[in-house]
């Protein structure tokens, strides 16, 4: 299973998909409108917030 918590795997996995698509132009749209919002979503902290909930709920369990 794949690490998607990891910024720069998202973004590597991301560019491979916009590059396998190019030739379909139909799809870019969609594409951009995808990487906004997930700009959004890191810009916004939410994605520090959840990676840090997630440590203490692992933390609370180990214990």
């Amino acid at each position: 299973m794949k690490n998607y918590d990891n910024p720069k795997m998202f973004r590597d996995e991301a560019d491979s998909l916009e590059r396998f698509v190019l030739s379909h132009q139909f799809l870019k749209p969609y594409l951009d409108s995808y990487n906004i919002h997930m700009a959004k979503y890191f810009l916004s902290g939410e994605y520090e917030c959840r990676k840090k909930a997630l440590y203490f709920k692992n933390k609370i369990q180990s214990c």
